[in-house]
């Protein structure tokens, strides 16, 4: 998921970055009143609104996907901070705004990158801050909200229906969107016999490969298969996508 993230930050912002808060102080959430006053109850879980200090650009993306059943929403932006100085800043941000910090070392990892996770207990929100340093010296910035309290139980299975798995998969994660499907999962393989496996299932199911490494297509289906090593043997990333631009085409 993280390379169409980054593929997503080096696109134009879609929308004008939100307004800088004040300085030393927690954003205000989304859809506070402007004058101050308390708005009515709402069933509707109200998140909080980003602070990305050095803001340089902006990314929404398009609406919340579903992360085994969790709606997440995911938005982008890049900063003229360090990751030191941004880490310590949603940190003290987080802790201003009431929320529940885990000790560093109980932080889950999900990535390489530093990352930082916070849970709001009577919203049911979750919160997740992923930063990338970037050559030049900026902060590429992963907000991640996860609306934990709309968790929808999904019928555990090992299957996909639109691509195989490989024998021995585990700890499957799926997520969907609009005109698009992805899934991880850990593997204890190579990365040469997992693209070995795929190629062959791939093309016995009608795909064929577009000359770019782990890519397949299928009339207007796009199917990509990528691998990473991680600390619990080797990480499967399938995404397919049906219609749209050919995701391996340069963007325009």
């Amino acid at each position: 998921m993280l390379l169409v993230l980054t593929w997503l930050l080096a696109a134009s912002p879609t929308s004008p970055p939100p307004a800088p808060a004040t300085a030393g102080a927690p954003s205000a959430p989304s859809g506070a009143p402007a004058n101050g006053l308390p708005s009515a109850p709402s069933s509707t879980p109200v998140p909080l609104r980003w602070d990305v200090p050095g803001l340089l650009a902006w990314v929404d993306t398009d609406g919340p996907i579903a992360a085994n059943g969790i709606p997440v929403l995911i938005q982008l932006a890049r900063s003229s901070r360090s990751v030191d100085d941004l880490a310590a800043h949603f940190v003290r941000f987080f802790e201003k705004a009431g929320l529940y910090v885990a000790p560093l070392e109980k932080q889950a990892a999900i990535t390489r990158e530093p990352q930082l996770t916070a849970l709001d207990p009577k919203q049911m929100l979750s919160y997740t801050v992923i930063l990338q340093s970037n050559p030049d010296k900026t902060t590429s910035v992963i907000l991640g909200t996860a609306n934990v309290g709309a968790w929808k139980p999904q019928k555990q299975s090992q299957s996909l229906g639109w691509a195989p798995l490989m024998p021995g998969a585990r700890n499957l994660l799926r997520t969907e969107a609009e005109g698009q499907s992805s899934a991880a999962y850990d593997v204890d393989s190579t990365p040469d016999k997992v693209q070995a496996f795929y190629r062959e299932q791939l093309e016995k199911a009608g795909y064929k490969a577009t000359g770019q490494p782990g890519e397949y297509r299928r009339a207007t289906e796009w199917l990509r298969v990528r691998v990473r090593p991680d600390e619990k043997g080797l990480m499967v990333w399938l995404v397919r996508q049906v219609g749209g631009v050919d995701p391996a085409a340069p963007a325009p």
